[in-house]
């Protein structure tokens, strides 16, 4: 397989996860990562995107050193117990799958300029109901043990193969000698 691209290098950030516990960069030093955007009170794309990461996190098994990250576009509502309850409800395995707060500019920031995904605020008269808040990226970004963004992958009802992308994208940032 040909390799593949280093689309940005994740900076540094400092973030919470669901359990009040600090997430920075150097948290996943070493381990290729999978992040998703969602926000929980989303009533479209998110819930199927966490089902999906449920899925990834099935598929990889126990044993993997791979962590998922889902970063909320609403951390003003999205606070660590919201996010905990929101993981429980996908089977997030604790240590295994962060769901990520902090403060808005930070969060967008690193979703626009790391993770290179959109993350915007909706306008009022566009809302479609109360809660649809956010226009963001249905993509999930692939980043490996060096904390380069690698690839992203496309979440939508057509991607039957997602997952399969996924873990082949993981298998071959694993695969000796892929340090390009």
């Amino acid at each position: 397989q040909p390799s593949l691209p280093t689309i940005s290098t994740v900076s540094e950030f400092s973030f919470t996860n669901q359990f009040g516990e600090t997430v920075t960069r150097q948290t996943f030093e070493g381990r290729p990562w999978v992040a998703d955007i969602i926000f929980t009170r989303c009533p479209s794309i998110c819930p199927q995107m966490s089902t999906q990461m449920s899925q990834l996190q099935k598929e990889l098994g126990s044993n993997s050193p791979v962590k998922l990250v889902s970063v909320t576009t609403d951390p003003d509502h999205d606070t660590p117990a919201v996010l905990k309850e929101y993981g429980e409800l996908f089977g997030a395995v604790p240590g295994r799958w962060h769901f990520l707060a902090g403060a808005k500019l930070q969060m967008s920031q690193f979703i626009r300029d790391d993770l290179k995904l959109i993350a915007e605020e909706k306008p009022a008269e566009e809302r479609t109901v109360e809660t649809d808040l956010f226009n963001h990226s249905a993509l999930f970004a692939i980043v490996d043990s060096q904390g380069r963004l690698r690839r992203v992958v496309h979440s939508n009802d057509t991607n039957i193969n997602l997952i399969e992308e996924i873990v082949a994208t993981l298998s071959q940032l694993q695969a000796p000698g892929n340090k390009p």
